[in-house]
């Protein structure tokens, strides 16, 4: 049984202000091109839907053309619930959508039931563990007060009784490590679930399953074991994610314990990534040229003057600047910083002498000084009468 495994859409995501909207267009469709190539039957998304817990109208309507369109290639769909969605949305209307092959389970209703699928090898149980937070569990017993998130998976396992003996997937979205052994890789684009380490779950909580699906951070990875994998979200969502390969993980689910996966690469509409150095050289055409001026850029501007209306100058050659950042010398940065009483000691003149050799450099600060001398006399002695 072929299946595809994606999560962390984020579908209505803005990031720097910029909208993301066509961009997850862009790679969704691509998504179903792999799905049709690859002769997927299932496709399993692991969460963060979209990016806010009330989405927009446009999210809810790309989200709704997704699954319109992977329904059309007769392909199952079983999805949960992200900690940025909201599970009781996110779970409308899901049993007409069951009628149609589409399995949603947005909170913990029915955990203990596994999506029933069948192929050549017999049957496969894919569970759908949607995010929760310890504090939901009550509704499974009065004196249940698990505050870590790690006892209150264990209790849904015993919840869910896995038949061992049969093929078991799991799709679910929680902040999954290898604890003590390997460190798992996040960026800056992800939510954190909580504070301090009470949101983490070692990998050894899911030796049930054959393979899980996990959604939460945005870069593919491994955790512990090969089929206990993040698919990593489809496209960067922040500048930490620069040299990510992007991608979605198709997976053979042959006979119990044999499952092979190819991690198949995304390309994305317009890139994320950064560009550093001087002005002029930037702006230069061979530069622009060399990669998509279109792609969402974090620029780095190492001129030691002081550039006027400098954005302007960036967008007009790439109009999709996110950043705008500039890198000195350490010596220079360190002569400009001043403390606030360094401030207050200072006299007029000496502040606007400051200010003259910050954007004019030591050359033209001596033909300044005495006319600025001149201007602040004339002023304390008009104050003064």
């Amino acid at each position: 049984m072929k299946m595809m495994h994606t999560g962390d859409l984020h579908i209505g995501k803005t990031v720097n202000e910029f909208s993301m909207l066509e961009d997850q267009k862009f790679i969704l469709k691509q998504m179903l091109d792999i799905m049709e190539k690859e002769s997927v039957q299932v496709l399993l998304i692991a969460g963060d839907i979209y990016d806010r817990s009330v989405p927009s109208a446009e999210a809810v309507e790309v989200f709704d053309w997704f699954l319109t369109e992977t329904s059309k290639l007769n392909i199952s769909i079983c999805l949960v619930s992200g900690n940025h969605d909201s599970g009781e949305r996110i779970s409308f209307g899901k049993d007409i959508l069951k009628q149609h092959n589409i399995y949603i389970r947005g909170n913990l209703d029915g955990i203990g039931e596994p999506i029933v699928l069948t192929d050549a090898y017999g049957t496969v149980n894919v569970w759908l563990l949607p995010f929760f937070r310890p504090a939901q569990l009550k509704a499974f017993g009065e004196q249940l007060e698990l505050r870590d998130y790690e006892s209150a998976i264990h209790c849904m396992m015993e919840q869910m009784k896995v038949n061992k003996e049969e093929r078991n997937i799991l799709v679910t979205h929680h902040f999954v490590i290898n604890r003590g052994k390997e460190p798992v890789e996040e960026t800056d684009s992800e939510q954190r679930i909580s504070i301090g380490g009470i949101e983490q779950v070692d990998y050894h909580a899911f030796d049930a399953f054959d393979y899980v699906a996990l959604g939460h951070l945005h870069g593919a990875q491994k955790v512990g074991r090969e089929t206990v994998r993040y698919s990593g979200s489809p496209l960067k969502y922040s500048f930490s994610e620069e040299f990510h390969q992007k991608s979605v993980v198709v997976l053979d689910v042959k006979e119990k314990g044999t499952i092979t996966y190819d991690l198949i690469p995304l390309k994305p509409m317009k890139d994320m990534r950064r560009v550093e150095g001087r002005l002029e050289e930037l702006l230069k055409e061979e530069i622009v040229n060399a990669e998509n001026r279109q792609d969402y850029i974090g620029v780095t501007l190492t001129d030691e003057e002081e550039i006027f209306d400098a954005i302007t100058k960036v967008r007009a050659v790439y109009p999709n600047v996110m950043q705008l950042s500039f890198k000195r010398k350490e010596q220079k940065r360190e002569d400009l910083v001043q403390t606030l009483e360094s401030i207050k000691q200072k006299t007029p003149f000496d502040l606007t002498k400051d200010f003259l050799q910050r954007v004019n450099g030591e050359e033209q600060l001596d033909q300044f000084e005495s006319m600025v001398s001149r201007w602040m006399q004339e002023l304390m002695e008009q104050k003064e009468g």
